[in-house]
């Protein structure tokens, strides 16, 4: 007869070790910040006219200097070339004055054969609406195109 000695099993190592507690999120009750929109502005842009190559005509008629039937032009004597380059007065031959009852009708003409004319008065119009328009020409013979039309009501 053998005799063995009985086989011992070891019972579990029970651990008593507290659970590991996992925290909850911490909740935020703050309002939320709020992120205000701009104002949209719905006005119309103020529009600002550059100065083109041609000159710009002004009516610089004072008050006591108005003749009936009567309009005095004026325009300064500064002009570029398309490339950006001044005209030099010395190669201004004379000035172009177009005029009619509307700027698609401009077809009466007056030449101005000063190259230091800044200003011209345009006599016996009679009285109602006329636009003007002006340019230059080159001793080459070479003719801007014509500047900003301009409005003025004869009486």
């Amino acid at each position: 007869v053998v005799t063995e000695e009985p086989e011992v099993i070891e019972e579990p190592e029970v651990v008593t070790e507290e659970p590991e507690v996992i925290e909850e999120p911490e909740v935020v009750t703050e309002e939320p910040e709020v992120i205000e929109e701009p104002e949209v502005v719905t006005e119309e842009p103020e529009v600002i006219e550059t100065p083109e190559e041609e000159p710009a005509l002004v009516d610089e008629t004072p008050e006591t200097d108005v003749l009936a039937g009567s309009v005095l032009l004026g325009w300064d004597n500064s002009f570029f070339y398309d490339s950006g380059d001044i005209l030099s007065l010395a190669e201004v031959d004379s000035y172009e004055i177009i005029y009619g009852a509307t700027p698609a009708t401009m077809d009466q003409t007056i030449a101005i054969n000063d190259p230091n004319a800044t200003e011209y008065r345009i006599t016996d119009l009679g009285t109602g609406d006329l636009y003007f328009a002006v340019r230059v020409i080159t001793k080459q013979g070479n003719a801007s195109p014509f500047s900003n039309t301009v409005y003025a009501s004869i009486e």
